[in-house]
């Protein structure tokens, strides 16, 4: 267990080597939990939550700086479908796009697969440009996971051995943080053979929803607090 990274699974090994994949895993480059340390808070230091004036929507909190799309679930489902038809080099070049800086061809193929020509996307250039880096996160996530079994994702973090603690920082982790945490959650889960919903990591992502984080905290615990599967 690394005790001064933000994320823990708790069989997890370090060096800064990835592990051979298990029995119908697929080998997904996980890098060091170490490096992900200057990327989230450590231990006992929640990063600091930006102030977003807040209105409800139903159950919904939609903060000005986030604002999750209703029909974020269908586009979700539609990349996976897309994606599943590509062939392995396109989705190796989805893999390899640089955090906060998504582009190239590959990118705009997938982008405009899911939000055909410009519709969508905010018209001022700054929020604009923070729109395309998280859906480049979606994008890269769903990348990894096409083809696998999928789960929500507080089963799958429990399933994982990510410990109590590396949950907490998770969910507390914003921007840059969290795809890096994200990206680290989802190679882990694929060496496994398994994934992560995408909609569940995308609502991360776009929205500041305290609901959001409840459900997958409430999901997680009652993984943990089940037997061990025969």
């Amino acid at each position: 267990m690394y005790m001064g990274t933000a994320i823990i699974m708790d069989d997890d090994r370090g060096g800064g080597q990835s592990r051979p994949p298990r029995k119908g895993g697929r080998h997904v480059e996980t890098g060091s939990f170490h490096r992900l340390a200057s990327r989230v808070a450590p231990l006992g230091v929640a990063p600091p939550r930006p102030v977003t004036r807040v209105r409800r929507v139903g159950a919904r909190a939609i903060g000005e700086q986030a604002q999750l799309d209703p029909r974020l679930s269908q586009q979700c489902q539609h990349l996976i479908e897309v994606l599943s038809r590509w062939t392995p080099g396109p989705l190796a070049e989805l893999n390899r796009l640089v955090p906060g800086r998504p582009s190239g061809t590959t990118f705009w193929r997938a982008m405009l697969a899911v939000l055909p020509e410009t519709e969508g996307l905010p018209e001022a250039p700054e929020r604009r440009r923070t729109f395309e880096q998280r859906w480049g996160a979606i994008i890269r996530l769903a990348a990894v996971s096409v083809g696998l079994p999928t789960e929500p994702l507080g089963i799958a973090l429990a399933r994982s051995n990510l410990s109590p603690v590396g949950l907490k920082h998770l969910l507390d982790a914003q921007g840059l943080g969290l795809e890096m945490a994200l990206r680290q959650v989802a190679a882990h889960l694929a060496n496994q053979g398994r994934s992560a919903s995408l909609y569940d990591c995308a609502c991360l992502l776009m929205s500041d929803d305290t609901d959001i984080r409840q459900r997958i905290t409430r999901e997680y615990h009652f993984q943990v607090g089940r037997p061990p599967e025969p």
